[in-house]
């Protein structure tokens, strides 16, 4: 799938990210910040810099023979790699070490906001099953929702970061050689 000089970036970077989450997930769990959704936007901080690494250490080791979808491509790789290997250490925590976390983020992040009737009618519906999930304490269906989610925010951000981070690179690229 992956061939070997894609291969050192994807999972160096991949692990430095997964590890830099767990890390920073920790940091707020000891100050009792871990529920509150908002600082879960730094997540994002922390991917795009590991992903914009990881290109550009491809980019600067194939020299000359650098492809756009093979840059696109190491960055979509470790972005999803260090995705699952923060999701992985998540479905734990949640199901071996806070097995109140879910409820405590429910209260914590979902307060009810009313844009509109037919959003809080939306939201009431969705967050009241998932919180049946929480209620009546199924912690293998809890830990499933949240290492779904985890996943699908993951990938997504990887997906519009790397897309980001190769078009910096082309642009930058381009520049460079029109100013030749």
């Amino acid at each position: 799938m992956l061939n070997k000089t894609l291969r050192l970036p994807v999972l160096k970077y991949g692990i430095i990210i997964g590890i830099s989450l767990i890390v920073y997930f920790i940091l707020l769990s000891l100050y009792n910040q871990h529920t509150t959704f908002a600082f879960s936007f730094f997540n994002s901080v922390i991917i795009g810099f590991g992903i914009y690494k990881a290109i550009s250490t491809f980019k600067l080791d194939e020299g000359n023979r650098y492809i756009t979808a093979e840059g696109f491509k190491v960055g979509v790789f470790t972005g999803f790699f260090a995705t699952i290997v923060h999701a992985s250490f998540f479905t734990v925590y949640i199901s071996k070490f806070d097995l109140k976390f879910a409820e405590n983020f429910f209260e914590d992040s979902f307060e009810p906001i009313i844009a509109n009737n037919n959003s809080a009618a939306y939201r009431a519906e969705f967050f009241s099953m998932i919180k049946s999930f929480i209620d009546f304490e199924m912690p293998a269906i809890t830990s499933f929702f949240g290492f779904l989610i985890i996943i699908i925010f993951g990938f997504t951000t990887s997906i519009i970061l790397t897309y980001i981070f190769v078009k910096y690179f082309d642009l930058k690229a381009e520049k460079a050689t029109n100013l030749t």
